[in-house]
């Protein structure tokens, strides 16, 4: 059986962690999904801006290396009918048709399409952002990708932060129920040891009561019935 203050700080504990549990497992997804959000905005961004002088552009192989060095992403120009027409990080001529990619299926019916998925050309994962844009009188996909490990690696980062601040808070809190549950401790031992100055008698003993009022108040009645029970033992003398 637990007592008082063991109580008050087990009960503390268990608020606590079960509440780093919940945020831990809610601030997880909530967090990775804004962002990548961020990166699906970033990246329709730099599509929009790429695509308003494109068709003064004659070389996009060119232009698609240019925009990848410039903010650091993949860039692919893809015709209607799914064949490479630029690629920054790749050989077009080894690239496979890219008409039944999931993110050119989906530029086909919205303005904007996304995917996250493994890129049989490079072996990794990406973001994918895709839009139809119009060159030169025909109609082409402008699709960017970013490694998703870079995404993960800033979700991880601001994850850590999140969840260190929080432990903090948590320890900050712990601190203040260790302090609250001596401070009861403190003031519980006075109470005992007053009770056990009456059991002997000592109707002359004080209770030093330092923190509760709660215990002022129960140490006032105590002091009124030992004041009765005094009365009624100088009777019997």
């Amino acid at each position: 059986m637990y007592k008082i203050h063991q109580l008050f700080i087990v009960k503390f504990l268990l608020l606590f962690i079960g509440a780093f549990v919940i945020f831990s497992i809610i601030g997880y997804s909530s967090i990775k999904s804004i962002i990548i959000e961020e990166n699906k905005n970033y990246l329709q961004k730099i599509i929009l801006l790429s695509a308003l002088d494109i068709d003064r552009v004659k070389n996009l192989e060119l232009y698609a290396k240019n925009i990848s060095n410039a903010a650091v992403l993949r860039v692919t120009m893809i015709k209607s009918d799914g064949e490479v027409l630029a690629e920054s990080n790749f050989d077009i001529h080894a690239m496979q048709n890219h008409k039944d990619r999931e993110e050119i299926l989906q530029a086909q019916k919205q303005e904007f399409s996304s995917s996250i998925r493994f890129s049989q050309t490079l072996g990794i994962d990406f973001l994918y952002v895709a839009k139809k844009i119009n060159y030169k009188d025909a109609k082409i996909y402008l699709r960017l990708a970013t490694p998703l490990s870079g995404i993960m690696d800033s979700f991880y980062s601001l994850f850590f932060k999140l969840a260190l601040a929080f432990l903090l808070i948590l320890s900050i809190a712990f601190y203040i129920a260790k302090l609250m549950s001596d401070r009861v401790l403190y003031d519980l031992n006075q109470l005992k040891n007053y009770l056990e100055e009456i059991s002997t008698k000592n109707y002359k003993a004080i209770m030093h009561v330092k923190y509760f009022h709660e215990f002022l108040e129960l140490s006032l009645i105590l002091k009124n019935i030992i004041k009765r029970l005094n009365k009624k033992e100088k009777k019997k003398k």
